[in-house]
């Protein structure tokens, strides 16, 4: 199933004026398919993800989840689906510092009440997956940036989501695991089949996007 976005618009008031976050932007990804969206700091890109991610609403347009339109979703349909649906990658993996890595992704299967051998056997999968079965032990203290983002991308991918939505992952990484994590994202975005939308300034390994967009006040436009 695919994430699109339909004719998005949001504008934010400044002053007496407004500033316009998103401008009719349109956007359909299908699953295996990892679209980059660059840009200065400013022309939106974080709001665009949080508008996909059903974490804000827009003035104008639909948000549609495989064949679900959210437009018209009450607030708790919309976080039903979000927790379905949708994960999130963002620059701090946020783990939980007394949780080891495969309790870490353990924990998610839990949160839905789903904790069962199927869901063990799931997480240490995808530990496998991304490089870190032999760390699967290890607490985010013993683990390095890299390692941590690592465990972050395993555990977004634990629900089985449709759309992957990630936030400049590598913003507190050095260039080699900067590329590793790149890396690990265009792969596992293979791998799952899920459809991924990526955001950052940092314009190195393009070269692993299914396309490359440009976001400059609002609007989204495809670098060729």
């Amino acid at each position: 199933m695919s994430i699109r976005l339909d004719h998005l618009n949001l504008t934010f008031a400044d002053g007496e004026s407004r500033i316009t976050a998103l401008d009719d932007v349109s956007l359909d990804v299908a699953p295996g398919e990892f679209v980059v969206v660059t840009g200065p700091s400013g022309s939106g890109k974080s709001t665009l993800l949080a508008v996909a991610g059903l974490l804000q609403q827009p003035d104008s347009g639909d948000v549609v989840i495989g064949d679900t339109s959210t437009a018209s979703l009450s607030a708790r349909q919309r976080s039903d689906l979000r927790r379905d649906q949708l994960s999130f990658v963002f620059q701090s993996a946020n783990l939980f510092p007394s949780l080891t890595a495969v309790e870490q992704l353990e924990l998610m299967a839990h949160m839905r009440g789903r904790l069962d051998d199927a869901a063990r056997s799931r997480a240490r999968e995808l530990l496998e997956a991304v490089g870190l079965s032999s760390r699967a032990g290890h607490r985010p203290n013993r683990l390095s940036g890299g390692e941590r983002q690592r465990v972050g991308i395993a555990r977004a991918l634990m629900s089985n989501p449709v759309a992957l939505l990630v936030d400049e992952p590598t913003a507190a990484l050095d260039q080699h695991r900067s590329d590793e994590i790149m890396e690990l994202l265009a792969s596992m975005t293979v791998r799952e089949s899920i459809a991924t939308i990526l955001v950052t300034h940092d314009l190195d390994r393009m070269d692993l996007a299914t396309r490359q967009l440009h976001q400059v006040d609002g609007r989204l436009t495809p670098v060729a």
